[in-house]
């Protein structure tokens, strides 16, 4: 276990940078991972940098973060997902991650009611919070047969 916990911030976008740099000011240790080019990589603030997968290859990004911990002594540092993608791994792969990381990113069971909006509609309808009427048509097919009233979004 190192002398002091750290963070681990998945991502270096600009968003990071804002975290990179409050955390340094307090004197936190930070390790920044990130598959591309960053701008926290460039950051004055102290930190620790590692090329990391990309996070859509799921598998290959959480056992990164578990090999990383032993080899760069990172155990017991909280790691701090900067994205959607980076949220889903940690959720995904949250058992696994605790045996090296304070994973603070709630399980699959309870992300995927907000991951999946569909499902986040869906549960707000349950409780009663109003929301845009929405449809889920699997094709273009589908999406003809609704007969909307434009103007519409679709995504």
């Amino acid at each position: 276990m190192p002398e002091q916990i750290g963070v681990v911030i998945t991502g270096g976008d600009f968003q990071a940078l804002g975290v990179l740099r409050s955390l340094a000011r307090k004197d936190i240790p930070v390790a920044v991972l990130d598959h591309d080019h960053c701008i926290s990589r460039y950051s004055r603030f102290p930190k620790r940098y590692f090329q990391a997968p990309a996070p859509s290859d799921h598998a290959a990004y959480a056992q990164f973060l578990i090999d990383l911990a032993d080899k760069q002594d990172l155990r017991g540092w909280v790691v701090f997902p900067n994205s959607d993608e980076t949220v889903y791994v940690l959720s995904r792969h949250k058992e696994a991650l605790e045996q090296y990381y304070r994973v603070p990113t709630p399980s699959w069971q309870t992300i995927q009611h907000v991951y999946i909006k569909e499902n986040t509609y869906r549960l707000a309808q349950a409780h009663g919070i109003p929301t845009p009427r929405t449809y889920y048509p699997k094709d273009v097919g589908e999406l003809e047969s609704l007969g909307l009233d434009y103007p519409a979004v679709i995504k």
